[in-house]
């Protein structure tokens, strides 16, 4: 709890006033010069989150043909080569990290982009947690700015006292400087369940704030020319394999890997080999994967960006715990089963093509929660709604998917044959 407080203490009471004082005293003026030709779109998320967001983020350049269009995101997702130009006309790279502590960075990032100048500023993270990107687009004076007043989820249920303390900021210093405030209470729930709805529904609704609704917010990505070439390297031609990512950003969200290896032979006994993906970091937990599993083979840690989305475009089907794998997946209408919990469910859950992209959950007590539940069990093990998923619903799940892309195949149909939808 200390910690957690010890974190929101220096970056916003020190580093957010010391970066203030440095914008008072050093103030650059703002380029009002045609500033009403370009705008800036502040989205400082996840890679993954980012995928999902591609379903939006395409429309602007769309709806908006005759602006320069300017996307923010956090330096070093490797996103850049992806959104530009086929999303945007310039990325801005943010270190987050130094953002946050080092007031020099922020003034001089905040400083760059007043001197490029924007009449309006869309923040399009919906989440009133994250405050980088919320101070940079309440400090570039720009006429118009543009966000959520975030998720209910997360003030009913602040994760810790840090993310507490930074809703309290949010609500105080940064909301009543927006010039325009998206309310999340008005976007609609999913039906049915006691869930959220998805990203994209908050997404839309930003954007829908300075344009008119559009008919397509399905997720795309380009694949890169050198497929093939891709392919051979890793020498994946001429087989059917799976891509597996048995990692999670935090280990309550990791659905154990006993039950992923039941998952792989049972792959293997159907001629498909487990392709395990995940950075550096994870290559150790993969390379123990594959000395257990016969014929799975290891890739964590050794593919690039332009990479791994090759490595999911051709393959058969792709099976994570974690969401951003297969918001890839969804991206690239490829076949997906994702294992997941329910700390904000619905949010990133229970979208895409419902014929192939599975979601598999079992709902339980700690349901929207906020992830809370995490916090309370032995360090390294699965949240309660994790680990209630059970080895055999996957499997059933698996089997029926592998056999409808089967039948799909031999009847020679599109694959999705069902279009894209929001929510299930």
């Amino acid at each position: 709890m200390f910690k957690s407080w010890l974190k929101f203490f220096i970056k916003i009471r020190v580093v957010h006033s010391v970066r203030r004082f440095f914008l008072f005293l050093f103030s650059v003026p703002v380029n009002k010069n045609n500033w009403e030709d370009r705008f800036l779109i502040i989205n400082l998320q996840a890679l993954g989150d980012l995928v999902l967001f591609t379903g939006v983020l395409k429309n602007y350049k769309i709806t908006f043909p005759n602006k320069k269009i300017y996307l923010a995101i956090k330096k070093g997702v490797g996103f850049e080569s992806f959104l530009k130009p086929s999303f945007v006309d310039e990325i801005i790279a943010v270190d987050y990290k130094k953002f946050s502590i080092n007031p020099i960075y922020g003034f001089s990032a905040i400083s760059k982009l007043r001197r490029i100048g924007f009449r309006k500023v869309v923040n399009q993270d919906f989440s009133a947690a994250e405050i980088s990107g919320k101070i940079i687009a309440t400090s570039l004076g720009a006429e118009d700015v543009i966000g959520s007043d975030g998720l209910e989820l997360e003030f009913k249920f602040p994760f810790d006292i840090q993310q507490e303390k930074n809703l309290k900021f949010f609500g105080r210093n940064i909301l009543p400087l927006y010039t325009k405030i998206i309310r999340s209470k008005n976007i609609k729930s999913a039906p049915k369940e006691n869930r959220f709805p998805s990203a994209i529904s908050y997404y839309a609704k930003i954007f829908e704030s300075i344009a008119p609704q559009s008919k397509d917010y399905s997720p795309t990505l380009p694949i890169p020319n050198n497929s093939t070439d891709i392919i051979r390297k890793f020498n994946l031609a001429n087989q059917k394999y799976a891509v597996l990512n048995i990692n999670a950003s935090v280990a309550y969200k990791r659905w154990p890997v006993e039950r992923f290896m039941e998952i792989a032979r049972l792959l293997l006994n159907r001629n498909i080999a487990p392709v395990l993906i995940g950075t550096n970091k994870e290559y150790p937990s993969a390379d123990n994967f594959v000395s257990k599993v016969t014929g799975s083979i290891n890739l964590a840690g050794q593919t690039s960006l332009e990479e791994l989305v090759i490595i999911i475009a051709n393959s058969e089907v792709v099976l994570s715990n974690d969401t951003s794998t297969v918001h890839f997946a969804v991206a690239l209408k490829k076949p997906s089963l994702c294992i997941t919990g329910g700390g904000q469910f619905g949010i990133q859950h229970n979208y895409g093509y419902s014929d192939i992209n599975l979601w598999v959950y079992t709902m339980t007590s700690c349901y929207v929660d906020n992830f809370r539940c995490g916090k309370r069990v032995p360090p390294g093990e699965p949240s309660p709604c994790i680990n209630a998923v059970s080895v055999d619903i996957v499997k059933k799940k698996i089997i029926t998917l592998l056999d409808y892309i089967n039948n799909l195949e031999k009847e020679k149909k599109n694959c999705p044959a069902e279009p894209f939808r929001i929510v299930f």
